[in-house]
């Protein structure tokens, strides 16, 4: 987490961590100091932003995909609720807060922020995964390195990218090269799939792809800009020219 702020299901944090950890969770690009309104307390504080907005919205793709929630809105909201009923619960313990029945009072609300947490957990739990899976990676090699380590733990060696290639494979390779290198992510994609719609390349894998153009794009962003509607077709069209153009 940013600053080493680490969480779990009992914590108790203040209006500033909270600030921290969202700022850290959906952080992407470089940072350009602005200002800011506090999701809490609603005041004007310095921040920053990062990214252009397409990185943004990759960004909060990647943290959210595969929990409960659908945007960082969603998200935001049980966060700031779970951190306010922390400090609801405190205060009631603490004797801060005089109310009837206490401890029914209290049990109800360690109820609520458990259920929150089951939710939330699933993005913070996610991240730390995350993490731990790139530091091994670090640790194994350096990223130039990834793809053959990645085919020696599946134990059996993969097709290279040749192979998927219909046609002329050293023009079709130099034109997918000429407009994918430098790219990365969905940007480097988008030729991958132009191409295939026109029939140039069959799908490749996503350690055929990556042993071809480098480690540039994760295998679940790979296959999700492959298998959903990720561009306009606009954009496809545009892929699409540029490949019949090069």
């Amino acid at each position: 987490m940013h600053n080493k702020i680490t969480i779990n299901e009992n914590s108790v944090i203040t209006s500033k961590e909270e600030s921290e950890i969202l700022d850290s969770l959906f952080k992407c690009g470089k940072e350009i100091p602005c200002k800011a309104r506090d999701w809490t307390t609603g005041k004007e504080i310095d921040a920053y932003t990062d990214g252009t907005i397409e990185e943004r919205a990759d960004k909060i793709i990647e943290v959210l995909a595969g929990t409960p929630y659908n945007n960082k809105q969603e998200f935001g909201k049980d966060f700031s609720k779970w951190v306010y009923l922390g400090w609801e619960i405190q205060d009631i313990v603490n004797f801060r807060i005089a109310v009837a029945d206490a401890p029914s009072i209290v049990a109800e609300k360690k109820n609520e922020r458990k259920s929150l947490w089951e939710r939330l957990s699933t993005v913070f739990n996610k991240e730390d995964k995350n993490k731990a899976t790139e530091q091994e990676k670090n640790d194994i090699s350096p990223i130039s390195q990834q793809p053959t380590d990645e085919i020696k733990k599946r134990g059996r060696p993969s097709k290279p990218f040749d192979s998927i290639i219909v046609k002329d494979k050293e023009i079709t390779k130099k034109k997918l090269h000429s407009l994918i290198d430098g790219k990365k992510d969905k940007q480097a994609i988008l030729y991958i799939k132009a191409a295939i719609q026109i029939g140039i390349i069959q799908k490749p894998t996503h350690t055929q792809f990556i042993n071809e153009f480098g480690y540039i794009a994760s295998k679940q962003n790979f296959n999700s800009c492959l298998s959903k509607n990720t561009y306009s077709d606009d954009e496809l069209k545009g892929a699409t020219q540029a490949l019949k153009n090069k």
